[in-house]
């Protein structure tokens, strides 16, 4: 991971609206998990997940860090945070197939037609406010997206090229978030990250930036 601190890090990204902020290559996006040692330790052998991984329910991914530092309330939560490297097609296609979790009139042109859609996708979109070290909101929104069926096993067996293990280094940083100190928290490179198919990116409704 190439690191910044989080200052620098404030500096390079939007402060509102829909953006997919995460660490990216021609090749490649990051996208994190958190999970007890069953299921860390296996994945972290094997490259891919295995059970007592489930795939019968709904897993979800979040390429941006300070998202799930959120959720993991920096690494308390669980035993492992993983960074699972995306072929980055494989990625695109996910967001080709989400769905937003709630009926929207501005997606769908009424109720019937979002279920329709549901029923035919197993990916989901939701957009939650982005959040600081703190754990307090942020303007600017942060994507997770939901998998489960026959998405969720191609992930997690077909579209991974790394599975890495960054739990240590969220520990490391744990105190700085908790004690306020910003000016010494480091945080992995992210950018601003533009699907290719515009379709996509005006059905996510990102805004410019």
């Amino acid at each position: 991971m190439q690191l910044v601190s989080y200052t620098d890090h404030l500096q390079q990204l939007p402060i509102n609206g829909r953006h997919i902020v995460g660490t990216f290559t021609s090749k490649s996006i990051v996208v994190y998990q958190a999970f007890d040692k069953a299921i860390a330790i296996p994945a972290l052998k094997q490259n891919i997940f295995v059970p007592p991984f489930s795939y019968s329910r709904l897993s979800w991914i979040k390429p941006n860090f300070m998202w799930m530092m959120y959720r993991c309330n920096w690494g308390l939560n669980n035993d492992y945070v993983l960074a699972i490297h995306l072929d980055r097609q494989e990625f695109e296609s996910i967001l080709r197939q989400a769905i937003y979790t709630q009926f929207s009139p501005e997606k769908y042109d009424s109720a019937r037609a979002w279920r329709a859609a549901m029923k035919k996708s197993n990916v989901r979109v939701q957009w939650d406010p982005d959040h600081g070290p703190d754990g307090k909101s942020l303007d600017r929104r942060a994507i997770q997206l939901g998998l489960s069926g026959d998405a969720l096993r191609h992930y997690a067996r077909k579209s991974i090229n790394k599975i890495e293990d960054v739990s240590d280094f969220v520990r490391s940083q744990r105190r700085f978030a908790h004690k306020g100190d910003v000016g010494s928290l480091r945080v992995p490179l992210e950018r601003v990250y533009q699907p290719n198919d515009l379709v996509v990116r005006e059905y996510l409704g990102l805004d410019s930036f």
